[in-house]
């Protein structure tokens, strides 16, 4: 892994670098959830109702009622759940680096803030 790319995310000061399990396990949720919005989307029947593609633009005033008919269907249901699941897994993969470095990140931002104060108060 490189140092400064996280998968194809540049990392920033105050960032949470996993280590080599969790960012497995955050490469294995992000394609989980890629191949979800691409491959699968036109794989289920009735996805998007009144024969529309993922790639029709969708009137805007028509949003709400198409979503609801879109949830009426056992595909949108499942469509659902699994794009649920995709969100819990991305809060699960992210939550156990972050607490982990919690302590270092909370010094790291004051000694960032500090030098950013001192820097500022030179100009007063």
């Amino acid at each position: 892994m490189n140092k400064n790319k996280l998968g194809n995310q540049k990392t920033n000061l105050m960032m949470a670098i996993p280590n080599h399990d969790d960012f497995s396990r955050e490469l294995f949720v992000q394609a989980f959830i890629w191949k979800l919005n691409t491959e699968y989307v036109n794989k289920f029947k009735n996805l998007f109702p009144d024969n529309k593609t993922s790639n029709a633009k969708v009137n805007l005033l028509d949003v709400t009622k198409q979503r609801k008919k879109f949830l009426d269907h056992s595909s949108g249901k499942i469509w659902s759940s699994l794009r649920r699941i995709g969100r819990e897994w991305t809060c699960e993969a992210v939550g156990p680096t972050v607490e982990k470095q919690l302590p270092y990140l909370i010094d790291k931002s004051k000694t960032i803030i500090r030098k950013k104060t001192k820097y500022f108060s030179s100009f007063a």
